[in-house]
């Protein structure tokens, strides 16, 4: 059986070039999400879930 596997990363620079080899608009960045957790009055977190070889990028506020 094939598995997810899911991990919780800070949302900085690391990230941006992380998700720079993918499809992806201004709302994944960095910069937009620091923003928005101001605004919002949380905290940046970051999601990816690899399958096979692929994965998917969540940027969420906590």
């Amino acid at each position: 059986m094939d598995t997810v596997n899911i991990d919780f990363v800070a949302i900085d620079k690391n990230w941006d070039k992380n998700i720079a080899d993918y499809h992806f608009d201004i709302y994944h960045l960095s910069g937009w999400i620091a923003a928005s957790a101001i605004v919002d009055k949380g905290k940046p977190q970051g999601i990816i879930a690899h399958y096979k070889n692929k994965k998917v990028f969540l940027p969420i506020i906590i």
